[in-house]
């Protein structure tokens, strides 16, 4: 996991305060960790690479508490 926008303490706290954490995984090497709810995140991100909808082969993928230890 790349955390470029939220370092790993940043994401470990906001999963302990109820947000929801999200893991971008893409083909391309722009692999990201995002807080917030999966509409917002999805807009982020589709507003920062100027695209209409996501490239096929990136996922999003919802990170569990359990991941960061």
């Amino acid at each position: 996991m790349n955390f470029r926008s939220h370092s790993k303490n940043e994401v470990r706290d906001a999963i302990a305060n109820g947000d929801q954490a999200w893991a971008l995984d893409t083909a391309t090497g722009d692999d990201d960790v995002l807080i917030g709810e999966l509409g917002a995140v999805t807009r982020d991100i589709l507003d920062h690479f100027e695209r209409e909808e996501l490239p096929e082969g990136w996922e999003l993928t919802r990170i569990e508490a359990e991941w960061l230890v």
